[in-house]
């Protein structure tokens, strides 16, 4: 009889792992340790690029100001314990917390409010929030636990700005690429580049008891597959980021699998600056020609949602349920739609992806090719290493790209102004348009909610008909665990929180 090589290395690694299941058992029990797998090694630790590899560590580190409510969305106190706004809504104040010290061992006063933001707008550091942090014209620092912030407008999303500017120690900035140094609850004890990452507790940690867990090691485990072999032996506790697939089956062995957030989605986009997707009307034959619901069910295991529109949540105040309802998969509207815009005959295109980059986003090129194939669309697909995908996403050198869009789940203003793929400069597809530049400008400083829902119906109504970038589906993020560990926490962008973790 054959052995299936998979069966065979899930055999060996769980024999392997069986040798040290009891040390590693045994930590987990008393609290004392908990091993994390994670499958790319952490780039740096400056907090406000947000790449996926990076994401399992911001919150063990740093804090910030006020934290939104991942599920209510409200703003809690975190660093600033109170706030209020002016008459007019354009100065914010902020008082601070007293008695909070960085890793450094240096007092956070209110002076790092001002750094760390100064610090997130400067042009040589690449920070994501850097669009929504401009909207903060001055800040000035009034005594050392009071700020003010000073907009330039009424800001609906400054607190969407608040929940994701970390605090740093700016003194030692420098040091931020290899040792993290914020407030946070956890210190990078030790890091082996590759393999893996010491965290401990902070001793001088502002929220008292402090941590339970005494150890937090991330253990580099660049292969899915074997990641979550790693689990189910219990050679680590918990991993990060793996196919959703995988979730029903982690469930039955008895792990604890959360979504972490729901505020990222699959799109891919065009490039709007060269033939042939200069063309609108060509570009809006794609809205019809993807088998959103096949994607979901067949890749995604039936665990995200279809999508028209970039709004994951009906609650989001741009949300339309007749735009929302709008891009039913139909070949035979796609194939009309093509001859209309001056390709009866089809054409050859080239979709670039990169399964190194984030699970799923290749098997929906695949889909893809094979539906566009019914309509005379000659899709090539070419699966690219991360270096050379991030180059060609941010540099225009594509046709089209899959591609994925974060910041859903919070206001449409901070959505719209600092993804790359829906913000009005810079924009990943290369469109541009004066209107949709005022239109997300309006959005972003007026309070009155009927007003904003008019500025969104519109803005909806241009993303329709430019169709610059196809919303395609949510991508959730998953965490599973060993069920033992309880109080896991997670941000409203999905960031894993452990201060409050313990094992039963």
């Amino acid at each position: 009889m054959r052995l299936n090589p998979m069966n065979a290395l899930r055999a060996t690694i769980l024999s392997l792992a069986m040798l040290g299941l009891g040390i590693i058992q045994a930590g987990a029990q008393s609290n004392e340790k908990i091993v994390i797998g994670v499958t790319a090694d952490p780039t740096h630790f400056q907090p406000w690029d947000t790449a996926i590899n990076n994401f399992p560590f911001f919150a063990q580190f740093y804090n910030v100001l006020v934290r939104k409510n991942p599920e209510t969305q409200a703003p809690e106190p975190e660093l600033a314990e109170s706030w209020s706004f002016s008459e007019d809504g354009t100065v914010m104040t902020l008082k601070l917390r007293a008695g909070v010290k960085f890793q450094s061992g240096r007092e956070f006063v209110a002076e790092d409010v001002k750094r760390s933001l100064a610090r997130a707008l400067d042009p040589d550091v690449h920070a994501n929030l850097k669009p929504i942090a401009a909207t903060v014209k001055e800040v000035r620092v009034v005594d050392p636990h009071t700020v003010e912030l000073v907009l330039n407008a009424p800001n609906p999303a400054v607190f969407d700005l608040l929940d994701m500017l970390y605090i740093i120690d700016d003194d030692q900035f420098e040091l931020h690429r290899k040792q993290p140094i914020g407030t946070g609850p956890y210190v990078l004890a030790e890091r082996v580049p590759g393999q893996s990452l010491t965290l401990r507790p902070f001793k001088d940690y502002w929220r008292k008891p402090g941590p339970v867990i005494q150890e937090i090691e991330y253990r580099i485990v660049p292969d899915t597959q074997a990641v979550l072999l790693n689990l189910e032996s219990n050679t680590v506790h918990a991993i990060s980021n793996f196919p959703v697939r995988d979730a029903e089956n982690l469930r039955s062995l008895g792990f604890q699998v959360d979504t972490a957030t729901t505020g990222i989605f699959y799109n891919f986009v065009f490039n709007t600056t060269k033939e042939p997707f200069s063309n609108a009307a060509l570009r809006r034959v794609f809205t019809h020609a993807v088998n959103r619901d096949r994607f979901v069910r067949v890749v995604l295991a039936g665990m995200a949602k279809p999508m028209c529109m970039p709004w994951v949540k009906e609650s989001n105040i741009a949300y339309d349920a007749k735009l929302e309802a709008s891009c039913e998969f139909d070949l035979v509207k796609a194939k009309q739609l093509l001859t209309e815009a001056g390709y009866p005959d089809g054409l050859d295109v080239e979709i670039i992806t990169s399964t190194q980059w984030y699970f799923g986003m290749t098997k929906l090129a695949e889909i893809m090719q094979h539906d566009f194939a019914e309509i005379g669309i000659r899709a090539t697909v070419r699966d690219t290493e991360t270096a050379e995908y991030v180059k060609l996403h941010n540099n225009l050198g594509f046709q089209i790209i899959m591609s994925q869009t974060g910041r859903a789940i919070r206001d449409p203003a901070a959505m719209l102004g600092m993804t790359s793929t829906w913000r009005p400069k810079g924009m990943t597809s290369g469109f541009e348009s004066q209107r949709y530049t005022d239109l997300v400008t309006a959005g972003a400083s007026t309070l009155d909610e009927a007003k904003r829902r008019e500025i969104y119906g519109e803005i909806n109504k241009l993303i329709r008909e430019e169709q610059f970038t196809v919303p395609v589906a949510t991508a959730p993020t998953l965490f599973a665990y060993n069920s033992k560990i309880k109080d896991i926490r997670y941000s409203l962008e999905g960031f894993l929180t452990l201060e409050f973790a313990h094992v039963d």
